[in-house]
C-alpha cells in the first residue's frame, strides 16, 4: 500500500516530502525514496517538517500539496504546535503519520496512544486539523488517501492528518490505481468583498 501512495504522489506532481525517519513510517519512506523521484527532505525534529511544509504552501497556495511524514507516539506529538498554526492560518498540507501495527492496538506497543481507546492519535489531532483520520483497512486506504488530499486544498485549505499503521503500509493491494487528477482540482473559497464605508465619520 505504501508503494501505491508513493506512485500516486508522483503522478500528482509532488515536489517535496518533508519528514523524519522512524520505525512507524519505514515502508512509506522506502517507497518514496527508492521508488519515486520525489525530493525527500530529512529533518531532525518532526515540527521542522511541518514548518517546512507550511513555508512551501505559503509560496504556492495550490496543489500539489506539501507532504509530511512522521512516526509514532511522542514523535507524532511533536507536530502539534506547527499543525495548530497551519490550521488557524489555513495552510494546506497532508501529514502521513506512521503508527503501530493494528494487531498490537490497545496493548501499548510502539508508543501507542492507547490509554483511553486503541491508537487514538488521530483523535488527539481532530481539534487542530481540517480532518484527521486513520486507515485500518488496506482495501479502502487509497480512496481515503485521495479524499484526504482533496480535503486539504479544497475550499478553505488546512492541514489534514492521515495515520497509517505500518502493517497497512506493508499490505499488498492491486496495481490498478485510480486516476488522481480529479482529487487535485482546486476549488478555492469564494472571495468575500468587504463593504467598507467610503469615509469614516
Amino acid at each position: 500500500m505504501a508503494q501505491a501512495i508513493a506512485r500516486l504522489l508522483e503522478q500528482m506532481g509532488t515536489r517535496a516530502v518533508f519528514g523524519l525517519n522512524g520505525h512507524g513510517n519505514w515502508a512509506l519512506l522506502d517507497a518514496l525514496v527508492h521508488e519515486t523521484d520525489i525530493p525527500s527532505v530529512a529533518v531532525r525534529s518532526e515540527d521542522h517538517a511541518v514548518e517546512l511544509a507550511d513555508g512551501y504552501w505559503r509560496r504556492t497556495r495550490k496543489p500539489p500539496l506539501p507532504i509530511v511524514t512522521t512516526s509514532v507516539g511522542p514523535g507524532n506529538m511533536n507536530t502539534v504546535p506547527p499543525i495548530a498554526t497551519a490550521y488557524y492560518e489555513s495552510i494546506g498540507m497532508l501529514i502521513l503519520a506512521g503508527v503501530g501495527a493494528t494487531h498490537w492496538f490497545d496493548r501499548g506497543g510502539i508508543e501507542e496512544f492507547y490509554r483511553d481507546s486503541p491508537e487514538d492519535w488521530a483523535g488527539v489531532m481532530r481539534p487542530i486539523t481540517k480532518k484527521s483520520l486513520m486507515a485500518t483497512r488496506p482495501d479502502t486506504a487509497i480512496e481515503m488517501f485521495l479524499r484526504a488530499y482533496q480535503t486539504a486544498h479544497t475550499g478553505r485549505p488546512g492541514p489534514v492528518v492521515m495515520a497509517i499503521p505500518f502493517d497497512i503500509q506493508n499490505t499488498l493491494i492491486p496495481d490498478d490505481l485510480p486516476d488522481p487528477t480529479p482529487y487535485m482540482v482546486n476549488r478555492p473559497p469564494p472571495r468575500i468583498r468587504r463593504a467598507w464605508p467610503r469615509r469614516w465619520i
